[in-house]
């Protein structure tokens, strides 16, 4: 399986793009200790050198919704309302 990383430090696997840890924290608006406990319930993710981790954001939903989560993206929106509004 080829693994690249573009000039945007975008990396690839294949034909699917990968986000990096925080990218995919950033995107669902969770913590880094959500998204590990989340890797210990079995959370599918590809382990790079230098404890590196790539995410494939549809394979991500799709788990997240075979754990009960109606829409993981929908429900970040709302987390992320909810900080912004804290914040204030």
């Amino acid at each position: 399986m080829a693994v690249f990383i573009k000039s945007d430090n975008e990396i690839v696997i294949g034909d699917k793009s990968m986000l990096s840890k925080q990218e995919l924290m950033d995107k669902l608006c969770v913590s880094r200790s959500t998204l590990q406990r989340w890797q210990r319930m079995g959370l599918p993710f590809a382990d790079f050198a230098n404890n590196l981790n790539g995410y494939c954001l549809e394979t991500v939903i799709q788990w997240l919704k075979s754990q009960g989560q109606s829409d993981p993206l929908i429900a970040a929106e709302i987390r992320g309302r909810k900080r912004k509004i804290k914040k204030d």
